[in-house]
């Protein structure tokens, strides 16, 4: 019904504009979506940031590239919302681990 207000607050909308992963364990966590669009993906290895199947320097050099992230960080290890020491520090407790 175009009368209805969806649960982002559009008119006849379709919940599209405040859909996203709402699982803030998941690796692409969204804090502004309030409807859950089941597209959460969990990374099974943490620190594999480039998906290569071994937390190795290639995962660190990705980290360092986008540390100091302050919204939407891709590789924020600790869903505090940013690329940090933090972040760093976890990936590294993970360093030369084989996910296969």
């Amino acid at each position: 019904d175009g009368n209805q207000l969806d649960a982002c607050g559009v008119c006849g909308g379709d919940d599209a504009s405040c859909a996203g992963c709402t699982d803030d364990t998941a690796s692409n966590y969204d804090p502004s979506a309030i409807v859950d669009d089941g597209s959460c993906e969990f990374n099974t290895c943490i620190g594999d940031l480039n998906d290569d199947l071994l937390v190795s320097v290639a995962d660190i050099l990705l980290m360092l590239g986008t540390f100091g992230c302050l919204e939407n960080c891709e590789d924020d290890l600790s869903s505090d919302g940013t690329v940090g020491v933090e972040d760093l520090l976890i990936l590294l407790s993970y360093f030369s681990q084989d996910c296969e």
